[in-house]
């Protein structure tokens, strides 16, 4: 097959390829709603799984009249037809959900079922005729929940996707409540069902920042357009294990199944003071949701882990910097009796970004910046590390597509390269943490939603072996990497990123339950807000010593420290 066009190109996809490639092909089914018309956002599905070599696609369509979903849960109610005005002013022709025809070599392809069943069902003649096709996986393409029996429809199921969290009732048209409710996420998740309809499992799910604002369709935007790739994730992680894969999935359990309902008159209300409030509160601040962040990092010292606590202004000292430039991405590191505090310095003018090393004395005074590492491309997060006596550093430079290992040949401003530990993606803030003389390397793909992956290696310079748990997490709110691996009493901490109100909004600490190279597990256990210095806007790096923390911090351009 040949390669897709670009707009088909997901580093998550590649990512499965090169380290979990398919063991099989796979027999799938994409089922479309009876009728003409086919959504957008189904289209595009059908475009993901046309260019996937590991899937071999079969293009079926429900038979009988049409399904009209989107009419029936809009209804003619005053609250409907304002939510209907609101989307045709805010639609700007990207709404997802918007029906259009199927393209032409689509169409040819796609055979009719037979149709007849009851509304919301499958027809006992269309169930037969998607058996005997003998599928791995049937893909149901409509946007209302079926109902009633799939029990061998397809041997590993029928997978559906659901347009808002699996946890919540579903409210037409998708992504509206989020905005309406204030959720700082809107999450997309693909759903498999074996015994029927009612009864499934979440199998994969992302969740993106909400967009708010009167415009809501703009919201549902990002979500749709994860569907295909999410999909196309979910069959190769079955088509290179399909024991774990299902072992993964987990029992069947009780879903929401019920229609989309519409929104009522009080909830349109809701919905037009709570954007009349957005919009007010947008002007008193200075636009900051929009505003460019100025970034730089602050100190503070290390209270006794039995009395850990949040960070506050009275505690923290900012280091200082030349006018115009920035700092973010900070390290610390203890060697020798000195103490070595690496950052990103993002230069005035735009210009790229590249790393430098200050001394911090214990007054917390610091020393001069000086150059450690500057290429042609963008550098951030310098990792640094020590191992079998010698200093390494895995810095950043996704923008490069690969992830770089440097040794120290005079610590701490001269570095060379060692190795590349990967090429050919776009794998960001790379953190490396031996365990159990393992080397586990966690980093994140942050193009199409977010996902962090986990590898681990028998030595520092690798080869890297893919952790069968991979993704390890798929959630705006906890998966990109915000520091070094570090030992809380017991526990193993992973900081992430919180980036569902804005990039690098918090920091999240997860505690690390399981590692191993065949399970990981982790939970969230606290929040660091950025509210530790006057009008910060976000928080995305911390680290330790064994005598000082270290955060950075973002203001709204023009905001003094």
């Amino acid at each position: 097959m040949s390669e897709p066009p670009p707009q088909l190109v997901d580093p998550g996809i590649a990512i499965r390829r090169r380290f979990a490639p398919h063991r099989r092909r796979l027999a799938v089914g994409a089922l479309l709603p009876a009728g003409a018309a086919v959504a957008r956002w189904a289209h595009d599905v059908l475009a993901w799984l046309d260019a996937e070599p590991a899937v071999d696609l079969s293009l079926l369509r429900e038979g009988g009249a049409a399904r009209d979903g989107r009419r029936r849960a809009a209804g003619g109610a005053p609250a409907a037809r304002l939510i209907e005005w609101l989307r045709a002013r805010g639609s700007g022709g990207v709404d997802p959900f918007a029906p259009g025809a199927l393209a032409g070599h689509f169409a040819a392809r796609a055979t009719e079922l037979p149709g007849g069943g009851a509304p919301g069902t499958l027809s006992r003649a269309t169930a037969d005729a998607v058996r005997a096709r003998r599928l791995d996986v049937l893909v149901w393409l409509g946007e209302d929940p079926l109902s009633g029996d799939c029990a061998g429809l397809a041997r590993l199921g029928e997978w559906a996707f659901r347009f808002g969290d699996p946890g919540r009732a579903l409210v037409r048209p998708f992504y509206w409540r989020e905005i309406a409710a204030g959720e700082p996420v809107s999450v997309i998740a693909l759903q498999r069902y074996t015994v029927d309809f009612p009864r499934g499992e979440t199998i994969a799910e992302d969740a993106v920042a909400t967009k708010p604002g009167w415009r809501f369709v703009e919201n549902a935007v990002e979500p749709a357009a994860l569907a295909g790739p999410l999909l196309v994730r979910a069959l190769l992680d079955a088509a290179a294990d399909e024991e774990r894969f299902v072992a993964r999935a987990g029992p069947a359990a009780p879903a929401r199944a019920a229609a989309p309902r519409a929104p009522s008159l009080l909830d349109a209300a809701r919905f037009l003071a709570g954007r009349a409030r957005h919009s007010v509160a947008a002007r008193v601040v200075g636009h900051a949701e929009s505003a460019r962040q100025d970034w730089f990092v602050a100190m503070r010292r290390r209270a006794p882990e039995a009395a850990a606590a949040p960070p506050r202004r009275e505690e923290m000292r900012a280091v200082p910097m030349p006018a115009g430039v920035q700092y973010a991405d900070p390290f610390l590191w203890e060697a020798d009796g000195r103490r070595w505090l690496f950052m990103e310095k993002i230069p005035a003018y735009g210009e790229k970004a590249h790393l430098v090393c200050l001394e911090v004395r214990d007054d917390l005074d610091f020393g001069e910046p000086g150059i450690v590492l500057e290429k042609p491309y963008h550098l951030s997060y310098p990792c640094v590390l020590r191992h079998e006596g010698t200093h390494y550093m895995i810095p950043e430079s996704g923008d490069d597509g690969t992830v770089q290992l440097y040794r120290a040949t005079r610590f701490p401003f001269e570095w060379r390269r060692e190795a590349v530990l990967c090429e050919g993606l776009p794998l960001r803030d790379t953190t490396p943490f031996l365990h159990e003389a393992v080397w586990y390397f966690f980093t994140t793909l942050h193009e199409r939603g977010a996902e962090t992956f986990l590898f681990h290696a028998d030595r520092l310079d690798g080869p890297w072996r893919y952790h069968p748990a991979n993704p390890i997490c798929a959630d705006t709110r906890r998966a990109r990497g915000a520091g070094a691996l570090f030992r809380r009493g017991a526990s193993l901490i992973r900081p992430s990123q919180d980036c569902a109100v804005r990039y690098g909004y918090a920091v999240v600490l997860n505690e690390v339950t399981r590692l191993t190279p065949t399970e990981y597990a982790e939970r969230p256990i606290e929040t660091i807000l950025p509210d530790w210095w006057p009008n910060l806007m976000g928080t995305h790096t911390i680290n330790r010593d064994g005598a000082f923390e270290v955060l950075d911090g973002s203001l709204a351009m023009g905001r003094r420290r």
